[in-house]
């Protein structure tokens, strides 16, 4: 009997077939199952001898089962253990069933293979330094779960393979591959850029380790194809934000230790995306989600010969934090109508003895109202940059020529301050003259709109 490849159950999820499997009869002649066969009398002496009689015990080998871990629920709870995978084998003939010893054998057990941790970048870095790292954290399920390249440990078209060697569905060997991590993100905020280390840092178990991973390029969505980044560590490549938001990095296995756990910390560079230098970056929560690839069906609804595929994991993914450059101060009224006019101040207060870092920016002033006749002006000024401890004044009445602020006679309404830069703060003064002399007065602080979003704590992630 040649190797058979058996084939999955149509219409019962987890059920192997062989069908037509021919067995030698115990014991039996050899050439005796044939009716045209001159079946020997006599077998005894002659077992494993030409024209003898079969051995008394047959033995039959099932190799290479290969299991979809997310259909054995492994990774599908918050904390996700080992699953056991058992096999129960059974035996029927035409002229009745044979009977088998022993009930489900553990065959395997499936674990999640990946696991994730975040760092956020230092908060307010990206603003002052123009660059920040977010690190995340890639850690092996298991010592054996991230695999180089598989070897064929015995000639194609035979039974027995090993590592990442498995067959097709024609039952031809199918080129194996090194594992895969896809570091997928999602949410990231317009106005930065990405940059993915080409060559990660890795340890075992707190030190050096064997573990070494490339980043690779051209890949598909999946996580599938494309070619081996050459580079040094240190070296860095952009990725490509999505104008929804997302990003992907795809690293490839290129030596592991398979007797140790091990992990690598990647750090993703993110720096403004210098389209527009008063841009706003308005910062954010980045999540992080960290699979095996190429990701596929769930199911094995897949051709063999593509290959094993992997699923994104089903759960609240880590999160980097990133601090938004920039703060938007609301002025809910100005006027300068009939005796009133208004005084506006911007200051930029990242210059203090508290160790905050200087942060240079501008900010865009847009007004929303009405002029006398009641027509409405929504209208857009532009300043200049405000230095670090450094504060602008104007009125609606006279402006600030020197900072490139025209007057706004007859202008009342509320006033947007979009700044490129944190820790803005603003007064206005609303005062009425009569006569040349101030009669009534008020001020009040602008309200500050923009906050960045509270800090969330990054969790496992299978």
């Amino acid at each position: 009997q040649d190797p058979m490849l058996g084939r999955r159950s149509p219409t019962t999820p987890g059920l192997l077939l062989w069908a037509g499997v021919a067995l030698p009869i115990p014991g039996a002649a050899i050439g005796g199952e044939s009716a045209r066969a001159a079946p020997v009398r006599d077998c005894r002496g002659r077992f494993g001898a030409p024209g003898g009689c079969h051995p008394t015990t047959t033995s039959m080998r099932l190799t290479n089962i290969r299991v979809n871990a997310a259909e054995a629920g492994a990774g599908s709870a918050a904390a996700a253990g080992v699953a056991p995978i058992e096999a129960a084998v059974s035996l029927s003939a035409r002229d009745g069933g044979v009977v088998l010893a022993g009930g489900p054998l553990l065959v395997a057990q499936a674990a999640p293979g990946i696991a994730a941790l975040t760092s956020s970048p230092e908060a307010g870095r990206l603003c002052s330094a123009g660059e920040a790292r977010g690190e995340v954290r890639i850690i092996e399920g298991f010592a054996s779960a991230f695999k180089t390249a598989g070897r064929a440990s015995l000639p194609a078209g035979q039974p027995g393979w090993l590592d990442d060697y498995y067959p097709s569905a024609a039952g031809a060997a199918a080129q194996p591959g090194p594992t895969r991590v896809r570091i997928g993100l999602s949410s990231v905020p317009p106005g930065i850029s990405v940059e993915a280390p080409v060559a990660p840092a890795c340890t075992a178990d707190g030190g050096p380790g064997r573990l070494r991973l490339g980043l690779l390029t051209g890949v598909a969505a999946s996580g599938a194809g494309g070619t081996l980044l050459a580079g040094r560590p240190g070296g860095a490549a952009p990725l490509a934000v999505s104008e929804a938001g997302e990003a992907s990095a795809v690293y490839q296995v290129l030596a592991a230790d398979p007797a140790v756990r091990e992990e690598c910390r990647i750090q993703f560079r993110i720096t403004p995306d210098g389209e527009d230098d008063r841009s706003i970056v308005r910062g954010g929560q980045v999540a992080v989600k960290a699979s095996l690839a190429p990701l596929g069906q769930a199911a094995s609804s897949v051709p063999m010969a593509e290959g094993p595929r992997f699923i994104d994991p089903k759960r609240a993914p880590p999160l980097l934090r990133v601090s938004e450059c920039g703060t938007t101060l609301f002025f809910p009224f100005v006027t300068n109508r009939g005796t009133f006019d208004t005084a506006v101040v911007l200051v930029n207060t990242s210059a203090d003895p508290f160790g905050t870092r200087y942060q240079a920016g501008s900010c865009d002033l847009t007004f929303h109202g009405s002029s006398l006749d009641g027509e409405r002006i929504p209208e857009f000024q532009r300043m200049i940059e405000v230095a670090p401890g450094e504060h602008v004044a104007f009125r609606l009445s006279s402006g600030n020529r020197t900072r490139n602020m025209d007057p706004l006679p007859d202008f009342q309404g509320y006033l947007l301050a979009q700044c490129g830069f944190q820790h803005a703060q603003g007064f206005a003064f609303v005062t009425e003259q009569v006569g040349g002399a101030s009669v009534l007065a008020q001020g009040y602080l602008a309200e500050v709109l923009s906050r960045d979003p509270q800090p969330e704590a990054s969790s496992l992630a299978p």
